[in-house]
């Protein structure tokens, strides 16, 4: 194979890794806000656990940061399919599925970080009636939600579980343009509990030592899919070393082609001449 067809070859191989879609998580949400405790006090307000300091400290005031990354095409059944919802949901069982999720919990700066390849419940969705000026809704709103579990918050078996979940609803601002997971959504307030029942719910719990960490809290603000270092996937790196590999091994043949190293040589000479030539006292 000539070296100018190698090459060739090597950049469309490139341009074609380059041109394949970037792997990033299709669904990361982020919510901050403000700790509260229910009108009816329950559930209450406490950190039995001590995840994020000593155990049973009260956390009513105190702030935090909830994010959680997934996908949610990854679970098992569609919620909804409609002109204005889009909804998965999943749960371990027969035929049945739940995406695999990473949540990231921090309460005045201590976190507590899970991630989970076999959730017992995943569900997302999208809504944007509002957003869409739907008229066939009778109360148009705008909502996103994500709920992730872990073991049998149900009481059903005793254990340890883990469920948290965030709503966010508004039948006033339009935040949800599209129903889209991969699109980016950025609210800075908006959302307000009392108003339109907007709330983050986190709840850990051990039936067998009944220690239990669970609150609610404010939607200050919220985004979703933020800046976030995508990288190639996986299939794409063979394709790049392929390529690059192709480029290389013309630069090398190049490099190491004797007529390239004759003219190489003559040019030296001539260099080496003319350098020579122009020394002061050697001009004939």
């Amino acid at each position: 194979m000539n070296n100018r067809l190698l090459h060739s070859l090597g950049i469309a191989v490139v341009a074609a890794a380059l041109l394949v879609p970037l792997q990033a998580d299709a669904w990361t949400i982020k919510v901050t806000g403000t700790i509260f405790d229910l009108p009816d006090g329950s559930p209450a307000s406490a950190d039995g656990f001590g995840l994020f300091g000593a155990s049973n400290t009260l956390l009513a005031g105190d702030s935090y940061t909830e994010t959680i990354s997934t996908d949610p095409f990854m679970n098992s059944t569609i919620q909804c399919a409609t002109a204005t919802c889009l909804g998965t949901t999943g749960a371990s069982g027969s035929g049945l599925s739940a995406a695999p999720f990473t949540l990231d919990m921090t309460v005045n700066g201590v976190s507590f970080v899970h991630n989970e390849l076999a959730p017992s419940y995943n569900a997302a969705m999208l809504v944007d009636s509002l957003s869409t000026h739907d008229p066939t809704d009778p109360a148009p709103s705008d909502s996103l939600s994500q709920s992730i579990g872990w073991g049998n918050c149900d009481g059903s078996s005793s254990g340890p579980c883990m469920f948290t979940t965030v709503q966010a609803l508004s039948s006033l601002l339009p935040f949800v343009p599209t129903l889209d997971f991969n699109q980016t959504i950025t609210v800075a307030g908006g959302f307000n509990y009392a108003d339109t029942g907007s709330y983050t719910a986190f709840l850990a719990f051990d039936s067998q030592s009944s220690q239990e960490t669970s609150f609610y809290g404010t939607i200050d603000s919220l985004s979703v899919n933020g800046p976030v270092a995508s990288v190639p996937e996986p299939g794409t790196l063979p394709l790049l070393a392929v390529g690059l590999g192709c480029i290389g091994l013309v630069r090398l043949r190049r490099k190491m082609s004797p007529s390239n190293a004759r003219v190489a040589d003559a040019a030296h000479c001539r260099s080496r001449t003319r350098t020579r030539d122009s020394w002061p006292g050697r001009r004939s």
